[in-house]
């Protein structure tokens, strides 16, 4: 076998997406992947291309709920992606919303 990347990424429940984030998602407009009906893949970046407010290349500046889902990403073993899944974390010090 050879040596493959194992890639980690950070699951975060969907309750930690706003309507307003959920929408940019599904316009197509955001570096967000729709897994089909099973939350999404989103590019966070790296800490190089972060904003002093968490956001990633000025893409992210009207959603400071989705920033801080980031910051916590890139705290919490993240390569550069988040997911935002059912099943996935609810984590108390982030913003949760109604589905």
């Amino acid at each position: 076998m050879t040596d493959r990347w194992i890639m980690t990424v950070p699951v975060l429940n969907t309750a930690h997406l706003s309507p307003a984030v959920r929408g940019w998602f599904e316009s197509g407009d955001s570096l967000a992947h729709n897994l089909n009906g099973d939350g999404y893949l989103y590019y966070c970046g790296d800490p190089s291309d972060t904003g002093e407010d968490g956001s990633h290349c000025n893409d992210t500046e009207d959603y400071p709920e989705l920033n801080a889902c980031m910051a916590w990403a890139r705290q919490n073993g993240s390569n550069g992606w988040l997911r935002f899944a059912e099943a996935g974390d609810l984590v108390n010090e982030l913003p949760q919303f109604d589905w």
